[in-house]
């Protein structure tokens, strides 16, 4: 907890940042697969690598679901649950520049990367704004937080609005995110930000873990 000008806040987002390489993203995969061992309803939103051979080719999206079996069943005896995963091919959301397939929409260049805000909209906002107009799952991992997203500009108010709702978050920010808007983050009541390094790695993790045994112990 934490006194802020509007009095005192439990912040219940917390957002990880980090150099390339750290293991931002394994650290929210970890922390998901925690999440399952306590039966808690979450959904999740992951952007991993596509590689050819040692080539990294580009990215996809991920999103996964995850349901107890019944939400009137105690936690403890929550044995069966329904996961579903979704991956899109990384050419329908990333591909390497100078390679475009003419059935993609115009894409937006990250980088080396050109970036197709249509599959942002469908694959990452869409259902985070699903998630707030339902109410029905109250923890969320994102990952990868930064320019790609960004790109598909109601990607910003969508994540304003999941900072200002009652839903937990973890959340990853990706490198060459725009300083403002790290800081708009950062300065927001409900969020605590963590700089994730080789050294507190673990005890970052134990800090995680034990906030979603409070969770589940709520539920």
């Amino acid at each position: 907890m934490r006194l802020t000008e509007k009095g005192l806040v439990t912040a219940d987002k917390f957002v990880i940042t980090g150099r390339p390489g750290t293991g931002k993203s394994s650290l929210l995969r970890g922390l998901a697969l925690f999440a399952e061992d306590l039966g808690l309803a979450y959904a999740a939103i992951f952007m991993p690598e596509v590689r050819k051979g040692k080539r990294r080719a580009g990215f996809a999206i991920e999103s996964v679901t995850f349901n107890p079996q019944t939400e009137s069943t105690p936690v403890k005896e929550r044995k069966k649950a329904t996961k579903i995963t979704h991956l899109t091919p990384f050419v329908h959301l990333i591909h390497q520049a100078g390679n475009l397939s003419p059935s993609l929409d115009i894409p937006n260049r990250v980088g080396r990367y050109d970036v197709n805000p249509r599959v942002v909209g469908e694959m990452v906002v869409t259902p985070l704004q699903a998630i707030l107009h339902t109410g029905t799952i109250s923890l969320v991992f994102l990952d990868e937080v930064g320019p790609m997203y960004l790109r598909h500009p109601p990607f910003l108010d969508t994540l304003r609005n999941l900072l200002k709702a009652p839903t937990s978050c973890f959340i990853t920010l990706a490198d060459g995110t725009d300083p403002a808007i790290q800081e708009e983050i950062r300065a927001h009541p409900r969020v605590e930000m963590f700089v994730l390094t080789s050294d507190n790695r673990d005890a970052l993790l134990n800090t995680f873990i034990a906030q979603l045994v409070d969770k589940a112990a709520c539920e």
